[in-house]
């Protein structure tokens, strides 16, 4: 069973709604069987936002009016607390994650994508980062991979170079071709998709559900095997 996440590093409805998820997956009877993959939204590219605030990026990735932000931003941070992440909202610039991204793509071939993703995020939105480099600084992001433990001479490599590109830009396609606006968007099975910083219990419903029609396709799958078998007891025994 496959769940594919497109998010970015400075919304923290993705940040909020990875921990849903995960909660639910914790919850989920076969959470072991579930493949979870991790695709580059890049919020900041210029063709796609003009914001040129924090501010102004929430407003315009959540859809929500200069009127109500203020609210919005507290009730977002109160459900981050209830959830025990570290969420602060103001200061941070509006920043380039494409090497992040990257990262990502190489942490994945090392089976550290998502302890890498939570680390991103914690440092994104973590207050005592505010008045340094963020994740768009190259020796941040060397830091960070460290502490999960990715090879160093690796990771110096592949952010001086544009390694891993082009798997963020085949991500972003994809995004397009889908008709993902908004982020984080969730995609089980290739069939169900949910939008935005769903309930934990949403999560683990629509989880049932595509495990369900997994087995239900699969056991549909058996059964018309069985009945096309060939049964052969001789030379001029024929197929039932």
């Amino acid at each position: 069973m496959k769940v594919e996440i497109w998010s970015d590093f400075v919304s923290p409805l993705c940040y909020i709604a990875k921990r849903k998820f995960d909660l639910a997956l914790t919850k989920f009877e076969q959470q072991q069987y579930v493949k979870v993959e991790y695709k580059s939204f890049l919020l900041h590219t210029k063709n796609r936002m003009k914001a040129s605030t924090c501010k102004e990026l929430l407003m315009e990735t959540c859809n929500i009016p200069i009127s109500q932000m203020d609210e919005w931003m507290e009730q977002i941070v109160i459900q981050a607390s209830d959830l025990q992440l570290p969420l602060d909202l103001t200061g941070f610039a509006l920043i380039d994650t494409l090497d992040a991204h990257r990262l990502v793509k190489f942490a994945a071939t090392e089976g550290k994508e998502l302890e890498l993703i939570d680390l991103l995020f914690k440092h994104f939105f973590t207050l005592e980062n505010k008045k340094q480099d963020n994740i768009n600084d190259r020796n941040i992001l060397i830091n960070i991979a460290n502490r999960c433990g990715l090879n160093d001479k690796q990771v110096r490599s592949l952010l001086s170079i544009k390694k891993y590109s082009r798997a963020v830009e085949v991500d972003e396609h994809d995004a397009l071709e889908i008709g993902i606006e908004n982020v984080p968007f969730f995609i089980f099975n290739e069939k169900y998709a949910l939008v935005g910083n769903q309930p934990i219990d949403v999560f683990l419903e629509v989880l049932e559900e595509s495990w369900k029609e997994d087995e239900e396709r699969l056991l549909k799958k058996q059964v018309q095997t069985s009945e096309t078998t060939s049964y052969c007891c001789g030379e001029d025994c024929e197929s039932k």
